[in-house]
């Protein structure tokens, strides 16, 4: 796919997501007829992610607790005793929705 940027700046930024961005090959994206000097790409981070060091709730067998998110890629939490465990996403509440993608 051919797309043609216009830029009076000296920044131009595309926004991609995660899923266009498997979708190009490595090297494969240039920009034609436009000057530059770098291309830095900033990978996006993931929502979860956002949420590291963050209260959320926790279920357990008396409704839900308050934990903190340590480790968003393995759900390593914290409760208010300060121990640390892994929890099960279908179990945690989050302060605000992910988004639509994911």
């Amino acid at each position: 796919m051919r797309l043609r940027v216009q830029s009076d700046a000296d920044l131009l930024d595309l926004t991609f997501s995660q899923a266009t961005w498997r979708q190009i090959r490595e090297q494969s994206l240039t920009l034609t007829g436009l000057p530059y000097a770098s291309v830095m790409v900033m990978p996006e981070v993931p929502w979860l992610t956002t949420l590291e060091g963050q209260l959320i709730k926790l279920r357990d067998t008396e409704g839900y607790e308050d934990v903190t998110l340590i480790r968003a890629s393995d759900l390593l939490v914290q409760d208010a005793q300060g121990t640390y465990f892994h929890a099960a996403i279908n179990h945690l509440r989050f302060p605000t929705a992910p988004p639509q993608s994911g």
